[in-house]
């Protein structure tokens, strides 16, 4: 049912034409800047486009702040990979299925590998078991080891070769260890589908 004009003066709205035009002059509802339009709905919220933005960096800051480490180190990976990529709209997917395995992923790196890969259709096994080891991705059909290396972890060169190893030892020399620096992924995360088909 359309409201009349003196329905809508009580609630600070006016609504007249301009041509053939209807338009709606309707008070944000946080600061009351008009806001032109060419619909209303008593039903929905009005705010001005400065409204919105504060809006939108407190929902942010929210995010940021609360939830477990899992949760907020997935948020930030997802945050990173939407400031590298011209085409965030085809992460969707990927990002929902990663969600699942959220408590898999150790650093920020490990869980923007995870999207990008389920992104690119790879089949992973992420922190898998290898005897004592466990390593950061497995991909099955590729029969590849992938880890992200960050500063901190795999400085030991000695014991790294020792644990790589293992692994070929344990799945067979026909498998591929690949080894990310983090450096890499949090700066260019559309390159892992090429580094790991090269």
């Amino acid at each position: 049912m359309r409201l009349t004009n003196e329905q809508l003066g009580e609630l600070g709205i006016s609504r007249h034409y301009e041509g053939r035009r209807l338009v709606y002059e309707i008070p944000c509802q946080s600061c009351g800047r008009i806001i032109r339009t060419s619909q209303f709905s008593k039903s929905k919220t009005y705010l001005c486009n400065y409204c919105k933005g504060i809006l939108k960096e407190k929902e942010k800051i929210e995010i940021d702040t609360c939830g477990t480490k899992h949760e907020i180190r997935f948020q930030k990976a997802i945050k990173n990979i939407e400031e590298q990529v011209l085409d965030f709209d085809k992460y969707s997917s990927a990002i929902s299925t990663a969600r699942k395995r959220i408590d898999k992923y150790a650093s920020i790196p490990e869980a923007m590998v995870a999207i990008e890969l389920l992104k690119n259709k790879f089949s992973i096994i992420p922190q898998q078991s290898i005897g004592k080891y466990k390593v950061d991705f497995v991909l099955p059909k590729q029969k590849i080891v992938l880890e992200v290396d960050g500063e901190v972890y795999h400085t030991n060169k000695e014991n790294e070769a020792k644990r790589d190893l293992f692994i070929y030892k344990s799945l067979g020399f026909d498998w591929k260890i690949i080894h990310l620096p983090a450096k890499i992924v949090q700066n260019n995360i559309a390159k892992i589908k090429e580094a790991i088909l090269s």
